[in-house]
């Protein structure tokens, strides 16, 4: 009977040694941080019961792991920096590292808004202006020579004895094809070998063979206007169908010849080259008007 009681007491004993046991695990090793585990660690593995179903280890074994749920039981390795912590009561952890925005102080402060620049590009179109052809040309006439110009750009002079060719070219250039031309002949009122009489509507340029086979320009002759419409300038505003009172207004020294039929002629005072400028008038009275102007000896124009 005494045994029996001796051994009732030896097993309570261990009982209450178990339980004593579990708890200083419970106590000491159960709170430990993940991070505390180790590869190899036999609490890591060995769950013996949780203290949710109240089992209790048996008696003889040496650990016992606390309540885990299956996220806790996977192994993480040893080396894992974490952030310093700050446990809440109800067990949830805030990084003690976050920073949160102070709501009084104003938002506009610390936000950069980066400015757009926009820039517009405009494309103008400029359309040169019709330019009227009949502008862009016209003859000037003067003492021993002549000026084609054939557009705003371009002036040919040619002078009395220049090719005859370059003369010809410059008025084609300005006047376009000539309206009448005599080719080369022998002319009574000319002077040289054989003449050449090209017009261009009142303009008429002669072209002279003075020496064989040598041809040059040796006249301007013009007695009325030019086609289509070119202007014309004559030296100190000569002009066909001009009135002798305003021929005489042009130079004092004008003088007006009346010749053997009635009809009248003069020259340009101070015109001491070989080319003076001539004229014939309808007669000599003031209101008799001027019929032809010309340079140059070539033809006989008096």
């Amino acid at each position: 009977m005494l045994k029996t009681r001796q051994g009732r007491t030896t097993l309570i004993g261990a009982a209450v040694l178990a339980v004593l046991l579990a708890a200083v695990w419970l106590i000491t090793g159960g709170n430990r941080a993940p991070d505390q585990i180790t590869a190899g660690d036999p609490t890591d593995e060995s769950v013996i019961a949780t203290s949710a179903a109240g089992t209790v280890p048996a008696a003889g074994d040496t650990t016992v792991a606390p309540s885990t749920t299956a996220a806790e039981q996977a192994e993480e390795p040893a080396d894992i920096d974490r952030p310093p912590t700050t446990e809440a009561a109800t067990g949830f952890s805030f990084p003690t590292d976050m920073e949160f925005p102070d709501p009084t102080e104003d938002s506009s402060a610390s936000t950069t808004i980066p400015s757009t620049t926009t820039t517009t590009s405009t494309t103008t179109t400029v359309v040169a202006p019709e330019v009227d052809d009949t502008f862009a040309r016209s003859v000037l006439v003067k003492e021993g020579w002549a000026a084609f110009g054939s557009d705003q750009s371009k002036t040919t002079l040619v002078q009395i004895g220049d090719d005859a060719g370059a003369a010809l070219d410059a008025a084609i250039a300005t006047l376009g094809e000539p309206t009448d031309d005599t080719g080369f002949i022998e002319d009574d009122e000319c002077s040289a070998i054989r003449t050449r009489r090209v017009r261009f509507g009142g303009l008429e340029l002669v072209l002279a063979e003075q020496v064989e086979e040598i041809v040059t320009f040796e006249q301007w002759f013009i007695d009325g206007d030019l086609p289509a419409g070119v202007p014309l300038e004559i030296e100190d505003g000569l002009a066909p169908g001009m009135s002798v009172q305003d021929l005489l207004a042009i130079d004092v020294l004008m003088v007006i010849f009346e010749d053997d039929d009635g009809s009248g002629s003069f020259k340009m005072p101070g015109d001491t080259s070989n080319s003076p400028v001539w004229g014939r008038t309808t007669g000599t009275d003031s209101t008799d008007t001027v019929t032809s102007i010309w340079s140059g000896t070539a033809c006989r124009r008096l």
